[in-house]
């Protein structure tokens, strides 16, 4: 992990000079380990628990967590958006990570009706949160993106053991040059393997090639 993000450091570096970069890691590092205290939810633990609670006695069929460091608040309006939001319209519950490089979530807030956008980088509010979300009968998942680095394979199977389901979208193919870095991330290449061996998982895919390379696997 160290060489990877390493790899994605010096890449950066050269994407955008010595200025830049200072202005990228300063933003990096307090939107990945400053944000993850929260003072307010430690002080009001109650009223957090009660407003999760309250989420969670909405109109829904089923719950769906998307884990991803795309963020939801970002200049051009994409296919996890689109995809959250169509979701949220059929009966599901979305759980939509945010990213606080480009949103203002210091926990969770209502988008629309069962569209939340959720601070997961908020470590005592995530706790909180999952604690809840283990009393739910609702069936529930996990969902991200294959292009995700964030996230291990032992974090996904952390969810596998709350009795989460896994929903793998294979959006592009595996490769250390999409990534950004000079090899492929372990945290990629786990999820893919897992995903592409274990029938019980959800493969979503968007295009014809990428169908191909599933039904071979």
């Amino acid at each position: 992990m160290l060489s990877e993000k390493l790899s994605k450091l010096l890449n950066v570096y050269k994407k955008y000079g010595i200025i830049g970069f200072i202005k990228k890691v300063a933003s990096y590092l307090s939107a990945n380990y400053l944000s993850r205290f929260s003072p307010d939810v430690f002080l009001r633990k109650g009223h957090h628990r009660s407003e999760i609670r309250k989420m969670l006695q909405g109109d829904y069929e089923r719950i769906i967590v998307w884990r991803s460091s795309f963020g939801y608040k970002v200049p051009l309006f994409q296919r996890p958006q689109h995809i959250a939001r169509n979701l949220a319209k059929q009966g599901c519950l979305v759980l939509y990570e945010v990213t606080t490089m480009t949103d203002d979530v210091k926990t969770m807030q209502k988008h629309e009706d069962n569209l939340y956008l959720i601070n997961f980088n908020n470590a005592l509010f995530t706790k909180l949160l999952m604690q809840e979300l283990d009393k739910t009968e609702a069936p529930k998942f996990l969902q991200l993106y294959s292009t995700d680095w964030t996230l291990s394979m032992d974090d996904v199977r952390k969810y596998l053991d709350r009795g989460f389901g896994f929903i793998y979208e294979y959006i592009d193919h595996i490769s250390s040059e999409l990534s950004g870095t000079s090899m492929l991330p372990k945290a990629i290449s786990e999820k893919y393997d897992y995903a592409m061996t274990h029938k019980d998982t959800y493969v979503v895919v968007t295009a014809d090639l990428l169908k191909d390379d599933v039904v071979a696997k």
